[in-house]
């Protein structure tokens, strides 16, 4: 790509902005923003075990960030996370069982806040995105009909409110895993996926890179998964890879202009 961006993100060098506060060494701050993939459950800690230690064993300081501290964000909060991850730092936005609508507007009773708000908290610098699963099954009156046209408008929604809370975020955006939670996603996942990068492209800012991780290739959903949906310790693992591939693709983007975002 030209100006010597990495191919594959959805992002140009553009003329310089007034750069935010900043402090020395501040960490970089990691939201893991999904349903319960990226919570976890009380017997899985998400790829964000793996992903965690690999990116702090490869240099990199960061802090994740989220209202939900622990597995399993909604009715089952602060789960503690499984004995065989040692991981300090549990901080995410994971919500279990909602979609890509929920995330926008929150769920009354379920959990306190949406993403504007959380992201207006949290301010993060980066924010992995593994969003969708939920949007294509069929279940209560508060589940949106699956519909892959208003899943992909809604993660466009999830893009803007990202941005508005920082306009210079970079955002890791998945291509989603397979699942056998119903006929539904199996069927419109591929359909989902395959529009993700034409989002990326017209959502493309100077300084707020957007990169699509195809989460989805590769990944097995009967080897890799302990229930048709959920990763088992193989496939966090594959996620983490493929999640720390493009963290470290993603931070060379305009890399001498990355300042992370300090709220005072």
């Amino acid at each position: 790509m030209p100006n010597g961006a990495p191919e594959g993100i959805a992002g140009q060098p553009g003329a310089r902005q007034d750069a935010p506060a900043q402090a020395v060494n501040a960490p970089i701050k990691v939201m893991p923003l999904g349903d319960s993939i990226t919570s976890g459950t009380n017997a899985w800690a998400s790829y964000r075990c793996v992903l965690y230690q690999s990116l702090t064993s490869a240099g990199y300081a960061v802090d994740f960030v989220g209202s939900v501290h622990g597995q399993w964000g909604n009715s089952k909060a602060n789960l503690s996370p499984p004995t065989t991850c040692n991981m300090l730092d549990w901080d995410q936005e994971g919500h279990s069982g909602w979609a890509i609508y929920h995330i926008l507007n929150g769920v009354p009773g379920s959990w306190p806040g949406n993403l504007q708000t959380w992201a207006s908290t949290h301010v993060p610098d980066v924010v992995l995105i593994h969003l969708g699963t939920n949007n294509f099954v069929y279940g209560p009156p508060e589940y949106p009909a699956p519909d892959v046209d208003a899943a992909v408008s809604q993660m466009g929604q999830v893009i803007d409110t990202l941005r508005a809370a920082n306009s210079r975020v970079k955002i890791l955006l998945a291509q989603i895993i397979p699942s056998k939670f119903s006929n539904d996603t199996l069927t419109m996942i591929p359909l989902f996926n395959a529009r993700l990068p034409g989002l990326a492209a017209s959502k493309a800012r100077p300084y707020a890179p957007i990169l699509v991780v195809d989460q989805y290739t590769g990944f097995d959903v009967n080897a890799d998964t302990h229930d048709g949906t959920h990763p088992n310790e193989q496939g966090e693992a594959k996620l983490a890879a493929k999640w720390q591939d493009g963290f470290e693709r993603i931070m060379k983007a305009n890399y001498w202009n990355f300042i992370p975002v300090v709220t005072r």
